[in-house]
């Protein structure tokens, strides 16, 4: 006498695969999303640095040439940075200048620089001697 034994096998239903396939594409694009997010976010903070750099860079050149009247060769900045020069003068501020007037305050120099991507980053650098 032989016995049959019955094994039943447990398998996946088609809608149980579409509904994991479904579940693992959803994660995987909300992965690629991010990441294309902070590839963004990390060029973005490497052109303020580089922008910051350049106006810190711009000021210490233009005061070092004033203050030691030395000629130093400028730094090259990159085409896609565009970079402003403009005075920032305290004394042409009616409230200071009424209240103030006395005191002669040094016209401070105000470096702007833009981004490749038009973002504006403002450093005031130091007064002339």
């Amino acid at each position: 006498m032989v016995k049959i034994i019955s094994m039943k096998v447990k398998s996946l239903t088609l809608i149980e695969v579409l509904v994991a396939i479904w579940i693992l594409g959803v994660t995987l694009v909300a992965i690629v999303g991010i990441n294309i997010n902070n590839l963004k976010f990390a060029r973005s903070i490497d052109e303020q640095t580089q922008a910051i750099f350049i106006a810190l860079n711009q000021s210490s050149e233009g005061y070092i040439m004033k203050k030691y009247n030395v000629d130093i060769p400028r730094t090259e900045i990159s085409q896609n940075f565009r970079v402003e020069f403009n005075v920032f003068d305290l004394q042409s501020v009616p409230l200071i200048s009424a209240l103030l007037s006395e005191i002669k305050f040094p016209a401070i120099p105000l470096i702007t620089v833009y981004t490749p991507s038009e973002k504006k980053v403002e450093v005031f650098g130091k007064p002339n001697p």
